[in-house]
């Protein structure tokens, strides 16, 4: 008799199912505006990463001093990446946006390689370019 009511029991016990979640699934989208400084021209080497989501002030705080390389990745549509050659984020050298080709880059002025010091972000701002 107990195997008969030991089935008995399981019976009355909850039964656990798995019922599929009809909500899309959420991918992280991950950074707005990735972005890869080298310190030389030919984007070699250790770089520095840079990510983020949404406007960001003044970033002065480049590794070596500053870069002559860059590498843009997939940056969103709404934000642009704004490249300096001071430290008061001023003087515009060049600019990162979800057009720009995901290769090396250098920033000249006057045909010069020219360093980047300072970058700041811009989201949902149309760049104009200053140089």
């Amino acid at each position: 008799m107990k195997p008969i009511m030991l089935s008995s029991l399981l019976a009355l016990l909850p039964e656990a199912s798995a019922i599929p979640d009809k909500s899309p699934m959420k991918r992280d989208p991950g950074p707005a505006w990735p972005f890869d400084l080298y310190q030389n021209i030919h984007c070699s080497g250790l770089g520095q990463i840079y990510t983020g989501n949404g406007s960001s002030p003044c970033h002065t705080h480049i590794g070596g001093g500053g870069a002559l390389g860059y590498i843009p990745t997939t940056i969103d549509p709404n934000c642009t990446v704004l490249l300096y050659s001071d430290k008061n984020c001023t003087d515009s050298i060049g600019n990162i946006t979800a057009t720009s080709r995901p290769k090396c880059q250098v920033s000249e002025n006057g045909g010069n390689d020219t360093l980047i010091t300072s970058f700041d972000v811009r989201c949902g701002y149309s760049p104009v370019r200053r140089w």
